[in-house]
């Protein structure tokens, strides 16, 4: 059952690049992003139990919004968006931006993953499984996605690349959100919504 949770997001990773033409030459350049991705978690982690041991979660309505934002998203999404910026920055030399950022992306939470299938060994139930795995599998998507367009992009396009960036966590809680308060249906509906315009995003981008 943790199966899809240890290897989903780098075979996704994988895939990806199989999709974008990457060749084996940029993979044997690029593997050290993905390790550099795990790095990053590491901060990530410390945050968390430090949040964890200080935040009690709470069946109001709001702070269950809260504190699925927090916990299973925010910390992770900031932690990997200052990791990018301090090691996962592309190159030209790297070759695909897109491919570089997925590798990091994925590297990130590949671990994430792996930390959630142990601090809930024994007592997963779906979400953790294979909604969470499967949010962060759309996270990596996007953030590689909006990301490259705001390296290319300027002036006000980057603003607005910048916000979707920035938009992104909430709208993966809100996902997280609909599913703790027993609307799974909806919610599982709100995640197909939101990959499908991860890859409408992604086909427009290799146009």
């Amino acid at each position: 059952m943790i199966l899809f949770q240890c290897v989903g997001i780098p075979l996704f990773a994988l895939f990806l690049w199989t999709l974008h033409g990457a060749d084996s030459d940029e993979w044997k350049r690029q593997g050290a992003l993905f390790l550099r991705g795990t790095i990053a978690i590491v901060p990530a982690l410390i945050l968390y139990y430090l949040l964890r041991t200080s935040i009690v979660p709470s069946y109001a309505f709001g702070r269950i919004f809260l504190y699925a934002l927090l916990m299973d998203h925010l910390v992770f999404y900031f932690a990997l968006c200052v990791g990018f910026l301090l090691l996962g920055r592309p190159t030209e030399a790297g070759g695909s931006v897109f491919v570089q950022i997925c590798l990091f992306a994925a590297g990130f939470y590949t671990l994430a993953s792996v930390h959630s299938a142990l601090s809930s060994y024994g007592k997963a139930d779906s979400y953790v499984l294979f909604y969470l795995p499967f949010l962060r599998m759309i996270t990596l998507m996007l953030f590689a996605l909006v990301v490259e367009k705001i390296i290319a992009g300027y002036g006000l396009l980057r603003i607005g690349y910048g916000l979707v960036v920035a938009a992104l966590p909430v709208a993966t809680a809100g996902i997280t959100f609909l599913y703790l308060v027993h609307r799974a249906l909806l919610s599982a509906v709100a995640a197909l919504a939101l990959a499908a315009v991860s890859v409408a995003l992604w086909v427009i981008a290799k146009e």
